[in-house]
């Protein structure tokens, strides 16, 4: 009863943490719009030039100086195998059982750690608990624990010895199985590493005070917790591997319950299934529940062949357990998620989501600052998730990073190319190709310094300097080469700061930015000049050492280049005009198209077929329709309707013009006039037969 009391207290208490959490994130979202009007107002532009490498370089040395240690990984396994060391023997150094009160019920299972002997009787850790929770306790038992306490020693030389290989050869497998999926830099991998040593960790930790004490189940041990941790903020193909190690660090914790041990295994698996795209917290209390459930029947299962009673106490206490592992597992999650990506750098599906709202105060900014920019972020955004979907990288962190990539524009905006005004002055014109290539390197330090005022996560603003990396400004480059003052100047001078992409989706960012730059000035978009056009920048790209830092493979490459050329050459594609009375010529009063000519952009017509008028023929453009008031027909003298006469008969499937008068032009057509409805406004004409119509008013 106590225990089912614990587990809903938590779960009151989760409930109440995160409806506080989405109630101070919906009240920081109202005050989010003046928040970016004072930052951007005190933002600080100087006008000197700014020193962008040095500011770059200095932004750099303070990311990731804890994970550039060399030998890393390795220090910390080392390290990881004498913590696990420690809590298995937690109970050797540590008196950690509440001292017994007479009369009172004890409030843990006291198990024996040790052997010991009190009033000629053996204790072994085989036996049974010490002293039972919510046993009352009486003298003796005062007595029996003093006697255990006064009996405490320390584990032997050869047991530890024992589980540091152990721990040490199962985290050496670990690490070696983790750095064959990690696609990430040295940095990332050995940041990941951190994290997931800290989650297995704090699983360990609840299976170790759920052996020790009995309180809890062990079957409330969250290793569903771990795979959803991963699986969200990392990548799921390290999952199974994970379950399995801690799993077997759980059983070593819990004296070797293989059943335990495959119910939990069972849990964590499902995750794989449930958190595929996961983009929602739904979609996270549904693992849960899939856990759950998993969990449950795994165990109801196993009960029979161990010839334990189904109905028996301790049977449904862990049955309870099981079950509320999975539900308790989505709660911490949740929970942990935030704490995790401010530590860590992590970033979640669900912040992602967040941040492509493009109503956004940042971004809103961006469109009024630097409209031709924010119109340009979205087009590589497009580009570059469609090269992520077609190699498998993230997709959802690849199109945010896109969206904030050019974020430093908006604070210089009339220097960059695409906000320019075509017609007015191009200001790079007066200062020398050097001051243009530092005002545009700017861009860089100004959008990450930007990006920190916004709290942007760390991973996003690793696009920004990371999509432009090393690369040279060619065109300054020569302008500053052909001019004999600067003839010998170095193209360091204009090249951008870096780091080079060192990511799947930064590299995509870097490729799509000059790719999408470039489509722009193209005047043929076949198939052909698009990817001889794509082949030429990543070539580029290549030849000035861009790509040496990042794990993109030539077969990805050419995989990016094929699924591009196809989505530029279909999205600059042409459309005809309309007749030149209704058409874009006659709406801008511009002159109008010749009907031949118009007739002629119909794709796939059969001119054969068509009745085409003379003036049509000869070339002549067709005059305007004038707008003239259709006379009605004079009714008839009996006060009956006149026959409608019969449209001439089709010939081969075709309809055919009426004749014409012998004057050559077209008789009017008379109608009869409207007939009044039933609330007095006159009758609609009906759009397909010409004839009148209720009005519904």
């Amino acid at each position: 009863m106590d225990s089912q009391l614990l587990i809903f207290g938590l779960s009151l208490i989760a409930f109440v943490a995160v409806a506080t959490t989405v109630f101070l994130l919906a009240r920081q979202s109202t005050r989010e719009r003046k928040r970016v009007t004072s930052i951007l107002t005190s933002f600080d532009v100087p006008e000197e030039e700014m020193d962008t490498e040095s500011e770059i370089k200095e932004i750099r040395s303070h990311q990731y100086r804890f994970y550039r240690i060399s030998g890393f990984k390795w220090i910390i396994s080392v390290f990881f195998a004498l913590l696990l060391v420690l809590l298995t023997t937690f109970e050797f150094w540590v008196d950690y059982f509440p001292e017994p009160m007479p009369g009172k019920a004890y409030p843990i299972n006291l198990k024996i750690s040790y052997p010991f002997s009190f009033k000629k009787i053996h204790y072994s850790p085989q036996d049974s608990p010490l002293l039972a929770r919510n046993k009352i306790v009486t003298i003796d038992d005062l007595e029996l624990v003093k006697a255990y306490r006064a009996s405490r020693r320390l584990p032997a030389l050869y047991a530890l010895a024992g589980y540091y290989v152990v721990y040490q050869l199962l985290i050496l497998i670990l690490v070696f199985w983790f750095g064959q999926f990690s696609s990430e830099s040295r940095e990332d991998e050995n940041k990941n590493l951190v994290f997931v040593f800290l989650v297995i960790l704090l699983v360990l930790l609840v299976a170790k005070f759920a052996s020790l004490t009995g309180i809890i189940s062990v079957y409330y041990v969250p290793v569903a917790m771990l795979a959803m941790l991963v699986n969200i903020l990392i990548y799921n193909k390290i999952v199974p591997s994970l379950v399995i190690f801690t799993t077997i660090f759980v059983a070593i914790l819990s004296d070797f319950d293989s059943q335990l041990m495959l119910v939990l295994f069972s849990g964590g698996i499902v995750t794989l299934f449930w958190l595929q795209n996961v983009k929602k917290r739904s979609q996270v209390f549904s693992t849960g529940l899939a856990v759950g459930i998993t969990n449950l029947v795994i165990y109801l299962a196993i009960v029979p062949m161990t010839g334990e009673r189904l109905l028996s106490a301790i049977v449904q206490q862990d049955a309870v357990g099981a079950f509320l592992n999975g539900p308790l597992s989505s709660i911490l999650t949740l929970l942990l998620i935030p704490v995790f990506e401010k530590v860590f750098g992590h970033v979640s599906p669900f912040r992602l989501m967040e941040l492509t709202d493009l109503d956004s105060a940042l971004l809103r900014e961006l469109y009024l600052k630097a409209p031709g920019s924010y119109h340009h972020s979205l087009a590589v955004a497009n580009l570059a998730e469609i090269a992520a979907n077609e190699i498998g990288a993230n997709a959802l962190l690849l199109r945010v990073g896109a969206y904030y990539h050019d974020i430093g524009k908006m604070l210089r905006p009339t220097y960059f190319v695409e906000n320019i005004n075509p017609q007015g002055d191009n200001p790079h014109d007066k200062i020398s190709p050097y001051a243009s290539s530092k005002i545009l390197k700017s861009h860089i330090i100004l959008g990450v310094e930007l990006g920190r005022k916004f709290k942007l996560p760390r991973k996003i603003l690793d696009f920004i300097p990371q999509h432009h990396g090393t690369t040279v400004m060619d065109y300054f480059y020569e302008k500053a080469k052909n001019n004999p003052e600067t003839a010998g100047i170095s193209g360091s001078y204009f090249a951008y700061p870096g780091p080079r992409p060192r990511s799947r989706e930064a590299t995509i960012l870097m490729v799509v930015d000059s790719v999408e730059a470039a489509s722009r000035v193209l005047t043929d978009h076949s198939e052909e000049t698009v990817r001889k056009a794509i082949e030429k920048i990543i070539n580029h790209k290549l030849t000035q050492s861009q790509l040496d830092e990042s794990p993109l493979t030539l077969s990805e490459l050419r995989r990016i280049t094929a699924v591009l050329t196809k989505a530029l050459a279909t999205a600059t594609h042409k459309r005809i005009d309309y007749p030149a009375q209704t058409g874009i010529h006659a709406q801008f009063g511009q002159p109008a198209q010749p009907a031949a000519e118009a007739a002629g952009e119909l794709i796939g017509a059969d001119t054969d077929k068509l009745v085409i008028p003379d003036a049509v023929r000869n070339g002549e453009a067709v005059p305007p329709v004038a707008a003239a008031t259709i006379a009605p027909a004079p009714k008839p003298v009996n006060g009956k309707k006149g026959k409608r006469e019969d449209a001439p008969p089709a010939v081969n499937g075709q309809a055919t013009a009426p004749p014409l008068p012998a004057d050559g032009k077209k008789a009017k057509r008379e109608e009869p006039p409207p007939a009044p409805s039933g609330n007095g406004h006159p009758a609609e004409p009906r759009p397909d037969s010409g004839g009148p119509v209720q009005s519904k008013t």
